[in-house]
């Protein structure tokens, strides 16, 4: 299976087990330069530990490369949830909504076709996180406490309970401002008019019910 591009690793996996396995290889080596008696059990312990430890660090890190989406919306979306949440239904609906509400609210008519965003999200993948975003990007970037991230045709957003609750159509609107309409990043959102159509967008969700689930809304 091919990496996925915009999949991430935790800075907290990298430091943890990869922290591991490099004091482990790092003692092995100081080990093994140190004089002293070697027997059976100590040749045994100086080359299983590291090896063990770097092979944990590999399962770890690879399995986040490579794991399987948990389902593909009816879009062509690879999603992973989280606990099940968002369901296939919701999101289903979420990325319709998008396409279906988007073209009509945009300044410029025509420059963005709901044929344009079904062609975008196909092959699109969405990464729901339980909680905020700290990762460490295999390109060399690494970014704290974040409540969405967007690197091409893969978002990441930290799940808050519901759809619209989270960051996923402001991350969505990063996705098709760069790639739709090529446009550069706008890391300041200094696009306000652009910012504020996909606020529009994600308050019209929130009327939706098949986007909202289960949600329950508690009024005080």
């Amino acid at each position: 299976m091919v990496v996925k591009p915009g999949k991430y690793i935790p800075w907290t996996d990298i430091v943890l087990y990869g922290g591991l396995a490099v004091v482990s290889v790092g003692a092995a080596v100081w080990a093994g330069l140190t004089p002293q008696e070697w027997n059976v059990g100590k040749i045994v312990a100086l080359i299983a530990v590291p090896v063990a430890f770097v092979a944990l660090a590999l399962i770890v890190i690879l399995g986040k490369l490579f794991s399987r989406p948990d389902y593909h919306t009816k879009q062509g979306v690879a999603v992973w949830s989280v606990n099940g949440r968002p369901n296939k239904h919701q999101m289903d609906a979420a990325f319709e909504l998008l396409i279906d509400t988007l073209p009509g609210l945009y300044k410029d008519p025509g420059a963005i076709t709901s044929l344009m965003l079904e062609h975008l999200v196909k092959g699109v993948k969405v990464e729901w996180r339980d909680k905020p975003l700290t990762v460490f990007s295999r390109y060399g970037w690494a970014v704290k406490d974040k409540a969405g991230l967007q690197q091409g045709k893969a978002i990441m957003v930290h799940w808050q309970g519901s759809i619209t609750d989270s960051a996923f159509y402001h991350e969505m609107g990063h996705m098709i401002r760069q790639e739709v309409l090529c446009k550069p990043i706008d890391y300041k959102h200094e696009d306000t008019d652009w910012w504020t159509m996909m606020a529009a967008i994600n308050n019209h969700a929130r009327k939706d019910e098949r986007i909202q689930g289960d949600k329950v809304v508690i009024m005080l």
